[in-house]
């Protein structure tokens, strides 16, 4: 009879552990599925942010570049300007392209 009792019990804490180990890979799924879309928005938003701080960088130095430029043509000689100052290959307005 022990052995009978015995045998059930260890059943019993079989089927115990087999649903706590069961609820516990179902809790890391779910983790994974709400984590992984917001670590992709943060990684979109950080790549956004790197993408506007390099493009502002990049329009300060054009602004830059078109300032020299300015100073350079109110000096006087080379007085290129309209679109042939944009075309590609210009030596005047390529830093536009």
């Amino acid at each position: 009879m022990k052995s009978a009792r015995d045998c059930v019990q260890a059943q019993a804490d079989l089927a115990h552990v087999n649903r706590v180990t069961t609820m516990g890979e179902l809790t890391a799924s779910l983790a994974h599925e709400v984590n992984q879309p917001i670590a992709a928005a943060i990684t979109n938003a950080n790549t956004c942010m790197r993408w506007l701080a390099a493009t502002h960088q990049i329009s300060k130095r054009r602004a830059r570049l078109h300032e020299n430029r300015k100073r350079r043509n109110s000096r006087g000689g080379n007085h290129q300007a309209g679109p042939a100052a944009l075309k590609k290959g210009s030596q005047n307005g390529s830093w536009l392209i």
